[in-house]
């Protein structure tokens, strides 16, 4: 076995004049390196033996520093000992485990940064979710350096929303949306639990904080912009970038489908006019797979995908070229509603209800558990409850009933 661990200094220097300190592993030939979160100036670093020289008398940075890392050291020796104790094969993994497990019980942030490594290492969590996740551990890490268990309140998540409010880019120059806020704060909860289920004691911070999620803002689109949309595709050459793109988003519009099982549909069962997959974001959990029938209208931008560019599904552009190109078309087109890849979910649903659908069969054509979630994907136009209205007061006229005037 190789095992060797080291105090070194980065060569890097910061514009103040430091230089990262940093734990230097190598086990077994596989090199870590692991940050101490703490910088000295090079020149009043002793190399040899890995500590901090005062840079006046009595420097006392100096030894709370060097305090750090010999305490740091120790624990290095304590996982060493605790492997040849228990005669257990160390691995870079098994000694970074054991390492970061006792400062992970002091330290949220890398209680978070641990446990996403550790469930995206079993796949436990969708691709989608890891980015998601490291997002918002990205946005703790911006709101604090470090954020210990013992030092949560109920203060912890009104400052934190306060932070994302003032630091997050909001979309076109709109204000940050609600929703995108309760994604962080919902990503810190699901840690939190996480934490309290390892026996972790703190005082929950979101308690009293309300879930302050709200319908989506994208806009499905109206019956003539879909058909506007449907008309500019037949007009498109096979191969260009504009009706590749559409193949996806009106595929989408029709089916409900979300971008990440869009993307990945060369894994799908089609037959019978049938689709059958295992939807990302739902499959992990419940490892059901989702079934849906697809209208001849709908099959054919799948089919059209196929044939004109020789693959299974549809030609894949990154998720920002597809929504600056449907942007463009919906200029082109002079379309008012903001075009996104949400949009064609949300259109679907809004035109099954409006043409009949009934909402429960909806909630399981998009794959909801809950029938909230669906209706937040409904939008009901003025016309929709117009319509609505002269649906009730002709079927008072067929039942002959006195309508009130």
């Amino acid at each position: 076995m190789g095992f060797s661990a080291r105090i070194k200094i980065r060569k890097e220097v910061h514009k103040d004049g430091t230089a990262p300190i940093r734990l230097q592993l190598i086990i077994n030939r596989k090199p870590k390196s692991i940050p101490l979160d703490i910088s000295w100036p090079p020149q009043f670093f002793d190399a040899k033996k890995g500590l901090c020289q005062e840079r006046f008398k009595g420097d006392e940075k100096a030894a709370d520093y060097n305090l750090i890392i010999k305490q740091r050291l120790a624990k290095v020796n304590e996982v060493e000992v605790s492997h040849r104790l228990r005669k257990a094969h160390i691995t870079m993994e098994s000694f970074l485990l054991e390492y970061f497990s006792d400062f992970s019980k002091e330290d949220f942030i890398k209680y978070f940064e641990n446990k996403l490594a550790t469930r995206k290492k079993k796949k436990l969590i969708k691709p989608g979710t890891i980015k998601n996740h490291n997002n918002t551990l990205n946005k703790l890490k911006e709101f604090r350096k470090t954020i210990s268990f013992t030092s949560f309140s109920y203060e912890f998540a009104t400052d934190f929303e306060l932070f994302l409010r003032k630091t997050i880019k909001p979309r076109n120059g709109k204000r940050v949306s609600t929703n995108t806020i309760w994604g962080h704060q919902r990503d810190v909860i699901t840690y939190l639990t996480l934490a309290r289920k390892d026996r972790i004691n703190f005082e929950d911070p979101y308690e009293d904080y309300q879930n302050k999620s709200v319908a989506g803002t994208w806009m499905p689109l109206h019956p003539e912009e879909l058909r506007l949309l449907e008309e500019y595709y037949k007009e498109c050459s096979p191969g260009t970038k504009h009706r590749r793109i559409l193949q996806k988003f009106l595929f989408s519009c029709h089916t409900s489908l979300r971008l990440g099982d869009l993307s990945n549909l060369k894994k799908a069962k089609i037959k019978n006019n049938t689709i059958r997959f295992q939807p990302q974001k739902t499959y992990y959990k419940n490892e059901r797979e989702l079934i849906l029938p697809l209208t001849r209208y709908a099959l054919h931008y799948l089919e059209d995908s196929e044939a004109e560019n020789n693959i299974k599904g549809f030609f894949f552009y990154a998720d920002q070229v597809g929504n600056r190109a449907l942007k463009d078309i919906g200029e082109l087109l002079e379309i008012e509603t903001e075009l996104h890849w949400h949009v064609g979910r949300e259109t679907y649903a809004t035109e099954f209800i409006r043409l009949g659908g009934r909402v429960e069969v909806l909630q399981k054509l998009m794959d909801h558990e809950k029938i909230e979630t669906t209706m937040r994907y409904v939008k009901i136009s003025e016309q929709m409850k117009l319509d609505g209205v002269n649906l009730v007061y002709q079927n008072r006229l067929k039942e002959q009933l006195p309508a009130i005037t």
